[in-house]
């Protein structure tokens, strides 16, 4: 995957306590063929004087996933939820409303959120997006909807499109 400059990625958390998480960053520069240096949008440094800024190979970032509007999740979906300043892999145990409350896969505790704040899990696997949870399944044509996007934003009829891709699965 080639990313450009000042573009908007998503730092992959391989290690505690940042495990099974997402952290938007913005890309500085490549480094060689296979690193990256980000900047942070949400992290800081140790003193917490500025943005955490770090050197990552290719496989710790993806592309911001498409928006795809979902009226709700069921219980044992798999799903990501905002909190802390990234996004957190985790799967649905139950929502009252549109209160959801998400086990998150990394250390097993359950978050309270606001349907504003959960969105379906899609892995970035080879150029296209994966639908995870209740079977994977490859969601076609959505490579080309990446360069569509702009900061995480897709257009209407891109999410109408999403929407259907959904319904088939």
């Amino acid at each position: 995957m080639t990313y450009r400059h000042n573009q908007t990625v998503e730092v992959i958390g391989n290690q505690e306590p940042y495990k099974c998480s997402y952290y938007p960053a913005t890309l500085l520069a490549a480094i060689g063929k296979t690193r990256y240096l980000v900047r942070y949008q949400t992290r800081f440094t140790d003193d917490k004087s500025r943005l955490l800024t770090e050197s990552l190979r290719g496989s710790e970032i993806r592309p911001v996933p498409p928006e795809i509007q979902a009226p709700g999740f069921a219980a044992g979906e798999l799903v990501e939820v905002c909190a802390n300043g990234g996004w957190w892999v985790g799967r649905v145990d139950r929502s009252v409303d549109t209160v959801y409350y998400v086990r998150l896969d990394g250390d097993g505790s359950e978050l309270r959120c606001p349907l504003y704040r959960v969105r379906k899990h899609l892995e970035w696997d080879d150029g296209k997006w994966v639908c995870s949870g209740t079977g994977s399944r490859k969601m076609t044509g959505l490579r080309t909807l990446k360069q569509k996007m702009w900061n995480g934003r897709v257009s209407l009829e891109e999410n109408h499109r999403l929407a259907m891709l959904q319904l088939e699965r």
